[in-house]
């Protein structure tokens, strides 16, 4: 009789486990975007600019100068003679920053030579700087943007949007046998956009993939999600708060041993 209590005791603690981890049914944010456009071959000269854009098309912005609206800035940090070696250019300071855009935002090391060192702790969030998109991956892989003049002071509205748990976590999905099969993520952070190194032929290539956490009842999980070429704009699209379909493809194998997945949506 204690040994079917018990087995009774460890039934009702799993079925309580599965319940809590239950949560309401979101729809997809996807659902409402069109197909994905091709990626701009032109920037108006005075418009900020979305600098994921560097990584997805990199011979367009390469070189040249494009606006950022600072919508966030780290730490500034003074680079010793060793550091500065890491650059295409002499480097004196470097602060991640991220720029916004009307496409959303992005992750970027903003670089300061000798000449503009001085003016590298003034830069603050809500600046329009000019910058000039340097080749090469800085800190953290992003983006490598030459600092050139401050521009204004522009009003960025907080961006701070609700991330509604939808889904189950990863190791769960794995152990029930749901990998290779879609399920939706709600998107809590996105990091920096990358190029995949060898990426083969043909629209259902994977050409480009990006660090993302899902949000559930129980928590939030690391995802490297990756982008058929075809549906390599939509990249763009995300931002926190979003929900999008994923296709779990492994539980590692991903940058830095993440899980992978494959984005399903336009």
């Amino acid at each position: 009789m204690l040994r079917v209590l018990l087995a009774l005791l460890v039934l009702s603690t799993a079925c309580e486990a599965e319940e809590r981890i239950a949560v309401p049914d979101v729809p997809l944010t996807s659902d409402e975007w069109p197909p994905a456009s091709p990626l701009p071959d032109a920037i108006p000269e005075d418009e900020p600019f979305d600098v994921r854009l560097v990584r997805l098309d990199p011979t367009t912005h390469e070189g040249q100068e494009r606006v950022c609206d600072v919508a966030w800035t780290g730490r500034l940090v003074r680079l010793g003679a060793a550091a500065r070696t890491d650059y295409p250019m002499v480097v004196s300071r470097r602060r991640l920053i991220r720029c916004r855009a009307e496409s959303g935002e992005g992750w970027a090391d903003l670089v300061f030579d000798a000449d503009h060192s001085a003016l590298a702790s003034y830069v603050e969030t809500g600046d329009r700087i000019r910058v000039r998109v340097l080749a090469g991956r800085g800190f953290e892989g992003h983006p490598l943007l030459a600092f050139v003049a401050a521009i204004d002071h522009v009003e960025l509205a907080p961006r701070r949007e609700q991330v509604v748990p939808v889904g189950a976590p990863i190791e769960q999905l794995v152990t029930s046998g749901a990998t290779n099969q879609v399920h939706p993520c709600a998107i809590a952070y996105v990091g920096g956009l990358e190029p995949i190194v060898g990426a083969g032929e043909g629209p259902s290539a994977e050409t480009h993939h990006v660090q993302i956490r899902c949000r559930h009842a129980a928590g939030a999980d690391w995802l490297d999600l990756r982008f058929p070429r075809v549906t390599t704009p939509s990249a763009l699209r995300l931002a926190r708060g979003v929900v999008v379909p994923v296709r779990l493809l492994s539980e590692d194998g991903g940058q830095d041993g993440l899980p992978t997945g494959r984005y399903e949506g336009p």
